[in-house]
């Protein structure tokens, strides 16, 4: 069988994005508005952060303020996975760190994808892995 990569499976339709000055209320918003589970947080082009619905629900039962910039509560430095890495490191990697969102970037470390928990059960259903 052909080893998949994650390029053939990352989404890259919905790419959904906040830059750090952003309220986390604004970046809930987006999840809502794009059915999605995670907000990479961008300055510059560059990947700074991450905020995914596992924060906002600790941010809540924290009675955190949802007003509050992106900034004070994003997972910095995100780990991320080049667009031409197999997609067995990728679950492996998500395994270990125990996260469900993982973006995907180029040789130029640009945002270009994003790979979740979903997106690989999906397939592995698909090929009976």
């Amino acid at each position: 069988m052909k080893k998949i990569l994650v390029k053939d499976l990352m989404r890259q339709d919905i790419l959904v994005t906040a830059k750090p000055e952003e309220k986390v209320i604004d970046a809930v918003e987006k999840m809502a508005r794009n059915n999605v589970g995670s907000v990479v947080i961008v300055d510059n082009d560059k990947i700074v952060g991450i905020i995914t619905e596992r924060d906002i629900i600790n941010l809540i039962a924290s009675k955190k303020d949802l007003n509050e910039q992106l900034k004070s509560h994003m997972t910095k430095n995100p780990i991320t996975i080049y667009f031409d890495e197999n997609l067995e490191k990728a679950t492996l990697l998500m395994k270990e760190k125990n996260i469900r969102h993982l973006p995907v970037i180029n040789k130029e470390g640009k945002l270009i994808g994003m790979l979740s928990s979903r997106d690989i059960i999906k397939v592995s259903l698909e090929y009976g892995l």
